[in-house]
């Protein structure tokens, strides 16, 4: 009976055997089970499409890109995988600098072709338009022995930048209408509807006008401005022919015995003579031309008074553009103006100070200067003929501190004034 039992057990073992063998059935439908997740999941899209695809995409490409790419372009591209050379402090060669440069160039034209008016002032504006320029010829430096040497060091430079000059004159200077002469713009422009510009024999050259609402109209005391020059002149300051016509019209006398009586007083003046102040002021009220033809006439007020405590302006000068009135200080031509310490005498500032209290009363009193002595006053100017000799540095200190404290005021050295009678003369006696 022992005999079965042994029999038994190996039963069981058996048992066991085969109750392992499912279990490793069992792993191997896992394994099964996996690649099954993994197809299904891929689902791999045909890509033979896309193969298909590329390539005719490629042949596409091949066929446009002759006629696309200019011929300097080619020729730019085939010295570069030639030339050897490369640029400073780079590997790339120099041809591809310089394709890759015309490009750039060639977008920013095709960007300023397209853009408003304003914005291609904004894109080279603010000094990169002066940055390009200066980066074509680089400034001499400290160890520079001689300009020459700096310019045949850079020749090619220097040449490249002669020509945007003449490029920049042929492009922006246009023909007048009659044929006569040249119009160029201003650097800066003042007027919101306006434009500004230089009109004489050669580009860039000749008397500053302005063109507003369709008339013409010159500044013959107007220069055109530096970039720093912020303010500007005043509508006032210029003039049409036909107003300039007025004004010639206003002397008593021909223009020319009038210029030739300046020439006269010019080479009487002394410092001995304390009457030269009067004489010049007789010479004005008889040829009001003489300040750039925006005066008809030019009036001495004698014997009259606004009021206990009025300061009445002396001499008047009536526009020729609106009838309104200036206001004219007439000072001894040898009135100092600029010390030697580069500051404005304070001698000097007590005639600005003086125009100051002008200005305040004549626009307190407007109503009874327009009642009593047919006075206008609307945006009055007050110019000053005083001092003589003053140097480019002088003007600069006066121009600056006039700008800055008064705007209104406008001073004229017996200079200048000499100068704008002959410009005067010259520029409006043919045109009337």
């Amino acid at each position: 009976m022992a005999k079965p039992r042994k029999r038994t057990g190996a039963a069981k073992k058996v048992t066991k055997k085969v109750t392992k063998k499912p279990a490793k059935k069992g792993a191997a439908k896992k394994v099964t089970k996996k690649p099954a997740k993994k197809r299904p999941a891929k689902a791999v899209t045909p890509k033979a499409p896309e193969k298909a695809t590329k390539k005719v995409t490629k042949k596409v490409t091949k066929t446009a890109s002759p006629g696309a790419v200019p011929l300097a372009d080619k020729r730019d591209q085939a010295r570069a995988q030639t030339s050897k050379k490369t640029v400073p402090g780079g590997t790339a060669p120099i041809v591809d600098a310089v394709t890759q440069a015309r490009r750039h160039l060639r977008e920013v034209r095709e960007i300023i072709e397209r853009v408003n008016d304003r914005d291609a002032e904004r894109i080279v504006g603010d000094g990169t338009l002066e940055a390009l320029l200066g980066a074509v010829v680089p400034s001499p430096g400290r160890t520079q022995k001689s300009v020459y040497e700096h310019l045949l060091a850079h020749k090619h430079r220097a040449s490249l930048l002669a020509r945007i000059r003449h490029g920049i004159n042929d492009r922006s200077a246009f023909a007048t209408d009659d044929g006569s002469g040249f119009v160029s713009p201003t650097r800066v422009q003042w007027f919101y509807d306006g434009l500004t510009f230089v009109e004489g024999p050669a580009p860039y050259s000749g008397v500053v006008g302005l063109y507003r609402e369709g008339v013409i109209r010159y500044g013959l005391s107007v220069v055109d401005s530096e970039k720093d020059e912020y303010l500007g002149p005043l509508s006032s300051d210029f003039v049409s022919v036909d107003e300039a016509k007025k004004s010639l019209r206003g002397a008593s006398g021909k223009a020319d015995a009038g210029l030739a009586r300046l020439l006269e007083l010019e080479s009487v003046e002394g410092p001995t003579n304390e009457n030269a102040g009067a004489q010049w002021a007789a010479l004005l009220m008889d040829h009001p031309w003489m300040l750039g033809g925006q005066h008809t006439a030019i009036t001495r007020l004698t014997g009259q008074n606004a009021g206990p405590d009025a300061e009445l302006p002396e001499i008047v000068a009536k526009r020729a553009t609106d009838g309104a009135h200036d206001i004219l200080l007439i000072e001894d031509p040898n009135t100092p103006v600029v010390g030697k310490t580069g500051r404005v005498l304070a001698s000097f500032r007590d005639v600005w100070s003086r125009a100051e209290r002008l200005r305040t009363f004549v626009q307190r009193q407007s109503t009874y200067l327009q009642r009593e002595m047919r006075i206008k006053i609307r945006d009055p100017r007050f110019i000053i003929v005083a001092g003589r000799g003053l140097t480019e540095a002088d003007r600069a200190i006066v121009r600056r501190e006039l700008e800055v404290h008064h705007a209104a005021v406008r001073l004229v050295t017996y200079d200048s004034l000499r100068h704008l009678a002959e410009r005067t003369l010259a520029f409006f006696e043919p045109r009337i």
